[in-house]
């Protein structure tokens, strides 16, 4: 009973500091979660070695098997633990991989004076070819999914799109119907920014539907344009914004950043966010487009 307490003891702090480490990586920039993911797999391959040595040794009569049972079960859930929380935290397939192909190549070195430590260097190899491909396949399928690619933060080359006669930087004084939010929408909104105001615009033609909009102006320019839609079902804000995000991706490229509901790209003049919600009325979408002179503005 002591030993299992022991064994179960070791497994919970193991699967508690990988899964820290890797949500702690998750946060970070591509080459931290990068070399996380390496130290994790890394983890894994020793673990796994350590086993087939243990193994093997008992088969040539050095260990005794009623000595292994517990040993081999603590250390493959450990390298368990840590090859998963590689692989979510992994940018790239070569991480995960490189670990298992070092510990192989030793393997067989040491096999050339005691070949029958190839019994140890093959399933490493597997290993090694298994959580290349297996990463791969994962990294392919959440790009295709969710339009981000798993790698550093890109550059951006294209610039936002209009919204309806609505364009960033452009000064206000050119369009007409604007109503600037009341005391209480201030109140409720708030302002950021010195020679902020805040508008409500005429309902504006987009993707074939008439949306709400509202503006922030800064020195009498567009900031920001925020076209919304209230709608009164489920499957229709789906259908909605399933379309929007096909038009942001057909005109930015991919996402740069993207959690549930909420999508972020990177323009040359700014950023654009796509975020969907809930309110008493219904679902709601959402468009923000933000000009990136805002960095320069003087905040209140």
């Amino acid at each position: 009973m002591a030993a299992f307490l022991t064994v179960l003891a070791l497994l919970i702090i193991a699967a508690i500091l990988a899964i820290g480490l890797a949500t702690w990586a998750s946060k970070k920039s591509f080459t931290i979660r990068n070399i996380v993911a390496f130290a994790l797999a890394a983890g894994s391959s020793y673990a796994t070695g350590f086993v087939l040595n243990t193994w093997l040794l008992t088969l040539t009569g050095g260990i005794l098997p009623g000595n292994v049972l517990w040993p081999s079960f603590t250390w493959l859930a450990i390298a368990f633990a840590c090859v998963v929380a590689g692989f979510h935290t992994a940018g790239s397939p070569y991480v995960v991989a490189i670990p298992f192909l070092l510990n192989a190549t030793l393997a067989l070195l040491v096999a050339l004076s005691s070949r029958e430590v190839v019994f140890i260097a093959m399933p490493l190899l597997l290993g090694a070819v298994g959580t290349f491909l297996y990463q791969r396949h994962r990294l392919v399928s959440t790009t295709q999914v969710t339009g981000i690619r798993q790698g550093p933060a890109r550059i951006p080359t294209h610039e936002s799109f209009a919204v309806g006669m609505y364009r960033l930087d452009i000064p206000i004084r050119d369009h007409e119907g604007l109503v600037e939010f009341s005391p209480q929408e201030y109140e409720t909104m708030g302002r950021q920014f010195d020679g902020e105001k805040n508008y409500n615009a005429p309902d504006v033609l987009f993707l074939g539907r008439s949306w709400n909009l509202m503006l922030q102006t800064v020195n009498g320019k567009i900031s920001k344009i925020a076209p919304y839609l209230v709608l009164t079902s489920k499957p229709e804000a789906n259908s909605v914004a399933l379309e929007t995000l096909q038009h942001c991706t057909e005109q930015l490229g991919k996402p740069v950043e993207q959690k549930s509901g909420f999508y972020i790209w990177d323009t040359t003049d700014g950023t654009v966010v796509l975020q969907t919600g809930e309110t008493e009325k219904g679902p709601t979408i959402g468009l923000f487009v933000t000009s990136r002179s805002i960095r320069t503005f003087k905040r209140l």
